[in-house]
């Protein structure tokens, strides 16, 4: 019985002593394989999906953010220049100026508005050919120009940062064809 638990003993002995080798060449092998994984990704410009995946749709999500603010001040410069166009009428009603950040425009507009009112009021007093009155309309006469031309400007700029981010949405779209499912 004693040679019997021995011989087990040693061939438990030996077992172990081949699965831990063994063990340990697989262990070697596999860290060798995943190397090479990791550098075939390196090389391949692979990377997680899922991350991938976040990130592109974080960009998306700023870029039509970028798209709709640019397409919102587009409108708003569209009412300011029919507004300016329009010149002095009794329904032509100030636009909104929302998402406007250019203060020349602003100030400019702001002008016109004070110089529309001040007209407004010496029209009701005065004569059409008071000196005030023609010093306001030839006032007026300079701000639309300006105004114009700073409209034109903005427009010019909106117009070419919008056409950069509609081409970075068709990037997109076709990076998010070549996302695997």
């Amino acid at each position: 019985d004693a040679e019997s638990i021995e011989d087990k003993n040693k061939t438990a002995s030996k077992t172990m002593s081949f699965v831990e080798d063994r063990l340990r060449i697989i262990t070697a092998e596999l860290s060798q394989v995943e190397g090479q994984i990791e550098r075939y990704k390196t090389e391949e410009g692979i990377v997680d999906i899922g991350e991938q995946g976040k990130m592109f749709l974080e960009s998306v999500k700023n870029n039509d953010a970028q798209l709709s603010e640019a397409d919102m001040q587009l409108s708003t410069l569209d009412a300011v220049e029919q507004y300016v166009r329009n010149k002095h009428s009794e329904d032509n009603v100030v636009p909104a100026t929302i998402g406007i950040a250019d203060q020349t425009l602003l100030g400019l507009l702001t002008r016109l508005q004070e110089t529309e009112l001040q007209q407004d009021k010496l029209r009701k007093t005065t004569g059409e050919n008071s000196p005030l009155l023609e010093s306001l309309n030839a006032q007026e006469e300079r701000l639309r120009p300006a105004i114009m031309d700073n409209i034109r400007s903005l427009r010019s700029n909106l117009e070419s940062g919008r056409a950069k981010l509609a081409a970075q949405n068709a990037r997109f779209r076709s990076l998010l064809k070549g996302v695997p499912n």
